[in-house]
């Protein structure tokens, strides 16, 4: 038994050192993605200052305040409209995607290239993983200081997430907001565990869609809205404006059964209590929620769920978007920006799109 063990051990550690020496290869550097984040107490992780990261040609940039993007000055240089950006991975960026290619970073661009526009800051302050709570928490802690003219939130598929937790997995000993602490160990150690779980979430998808027939229960619903509503309450006691987005997927009811059981794959890796319908109503439930809570609050709404279309051309997964993707989003809350203000900043076209369904 002794030497099973021995062997294992040394079987996984000869497997890691190759996937290190590999990304050292492609990259120039062998830790993983985790590497750019560390420990908090309060929020279970936060990004580290000063922190870089690369997947192939893309680049991960945290500055010296934590954010991922270029350094700025705590106080707001004149004439210039600031604007916070608040969510999970779809915001703050996947591993492979570019500093450039993320939406708030596009945003940016549109917005300082506009003719007429003035001069803007556009801050990420997404941290990968985080459900709207744990954005409450941090915007409190460590945001409120940027003084944002302007603050987006865009959050939902880690609160599903929490949700399915929280409501199937009882007595499980896993808390509703957070993985295993196994799964967070390996996440943050073991590059050889982050490549496996990357590249075979829609093989072990499939073992989960035998949990047909199960919906959300509307507790977990109303628990959200109440974290959003005191999110955005915080945002706008602090003076700023605030929009909300819904949230977008790629897949969708009207699809073929088999390109949605393909799109939905990671979604159903990261909700393994629901069927694909049932993760298809989840979405639903919760952008209705989001777009009452943004009439309760007064909040503005960038619809993405109802702009961005479905299928593949504007997502990587089921959830993340491509370039493309982070171009429609960019694009779309360029313009709810350009509403809030009494003349135009930004003159944007929007192009139709061809994007397949």
């Amino acid at each position: 038994m002794f030497a099973v063990v021995v062997w294992t051990v040394a079987i996984l550690m000869v497997g890691e050192a190759s996937v290190r020496v590999r990304a050292w290869v492609r990259r120039g550097e062998a830790g993983t993605q985790q590497a750019i984040y560390e420990i908090d107490p309060q929020l279970g992780r936060v990004v580290r200052a000063g922190a870089t990261s690369r997947v192939g040609e893309a680049k991960t940039t945290i500055n010296h305040w934590g954010l991922r993007g270029p350094d700025f000055d705590l106080q707001k240089p004149d004439s210039t409209t600031r604007v916070l950006c608040l969510g999970a991975s779809t915001t703050f960026g996947q591993p492979d995607d570019d500093d450039a290619d993320i939406w708030p970073r596009q945003l940016s661009q549109l917005l300082n290239h506009s003719p007429g526009g003035g001069r803007f800051e556009v801050l990420n302050g997404a941290v990968a993983g985080f459900t709207v709570e744990q954005s409450l928490i941090h915007f409190r802690r460590s945001l409120a200081r940027f003084k944002p003219d302007v603050v987006i939130i865009s959050h939902a598929a880690t609160s599903i997430a929490a949700h399915t937790r929280r409501q199937f997995s009882r007595g499980s000993g896993v808390d509703g907001n957070a993985k295993p602490p196994l799964s967070r160990y390996l996440e943050h150690a073991s590059l050889a565990y982050d490549l496996i779980r990357a590249n075979t979430a829609s093989i072990r998808a499939g073992q989960f869609r035998r949990n047909r027939g199960r919906r959300l229960d509307e507790r977990g619903v109303e628990h959200f809205q109440t974290a959003l509503a005191q999110l955005i309450d915080e945002c706008q006691r602090g003076g700023a404006s605030v929009i909300v987005c819904t949230f977008p997927r790629a897949f969708a009811a009207d699809q073929s059964d088999s390109m949605r059981a393909r799109l939905a794959a990671t979604a159903s890796f990261f909700n393994p209590s629901l069927g694909i319908e049932g993760l298809i109503d989840a979405y639903e439930q919760y952008n209705r929620a989001i777009r009452d809570v943004a009439v309760r609050t007064q909040a503005h709404l960038a619809d993405a769920d109802r702009r961005i279309p479905r299928g593949g051309s504007c997502f990587k997964d089921s959830v993340h978007f491509s370039r493309f993707g982070h171009q429609q989003m960019a694009e779309l809350l360029a313009e709810r920006i350009e509403t809030l203000f009494e003349s135009p900043l930004t003159q944007i076209r929007i192009d139709p799109t061809d994007a397949v369904q």
